[in-house]
């Protein structure tokens, strides 16, 4: 089990499809999430994130919802 995490600009957040320069596989230890993370590897290039998945759009818009600010900004708790 591990979690891909795109990274992403302001910029290319608004766009559609949304674009990311790099996406960090980290992995977790054990295969188990509750048992913390082991090491990462970054994949670099430019790329189209399209998000199809229906639970993956409701879990954005709620976040996006509680105004979480940006990173080095603000409180993100």
């Amino acid at each position: 089990m591990h979690m891909c995490v795109y990274v992403l600009t302001d910029a290319s957040w608004k766009l559609s499809p949304k674009e990311y320069g790099a996406v960090v596989h980290v992995y977790s230890i054990h295969e188990r999430s509750e048992t913390g993370y082991k090491e990462f590897h970054i994949h670099a290039g430019r790329r189209s994130l399209r998000l199809n998945s229906n639970v993956i759009q409701t879990a954005l818009a709620a976040a996006e919802a509680h105004d979480l600010g940006t990173l080095g900004q603000g409180n993100l708790a």
